[in-house]
């Protein structure tokens, strides 16, 4: 059996609570994208930099990629950290609290990309 329920890693609090915080932020970002941005025709800001303001515009579809790449980084990071856990547990503990913190980033960014076109 690839993964085991019963492995140590899923009873880990810390592991635990990373992954629900992680797909609770990822949730929230989606969720307010879904609220704030509607379909329309017109291309809207995708992306805002401090030194050259909007530089990137496009379709509104698009927007919906922050939570897809959140949503990759959340899979990937625990499956790495699931099958280094029992070699390397201070690194899957990194990877878990990278996958949070990945994002609470891209609900910055998402947060700012919804500013921006209100």
């Amino acid at each position: 059996m690839l993964f085991s329920v019963r492995s140590s890693f899923f009873r880990n609090k810390f592991i635990l609570v990373n992954f629900f915080v992680a797909v609770a932020i990822n949730l929230i970002l989606t969720f307010l994208i879904f609220l704030k941005i509607s379909p329309t025709s017109e291309p809207i800001t995708l992306h805002y930099n401090i030194y050259f303001g909007i530089d990137l515009i496009g379709a509104w579809y698009k927007v919906y990629f922050l939570p897809l790449f959140g949503l990759i980084v959340i899979v990937v990071n625990f499956v790495l950290a699931y099958f280094l856990h029992k070699q390397e547990k201070i690194l899957s503990y990194f990877l878990v609290a990278a996958a949070s913190l990945a994002q609470l980033i891209l609900l910055v960014a998402g947060v700012i990309v919804v500013l921006l076109n209100i």
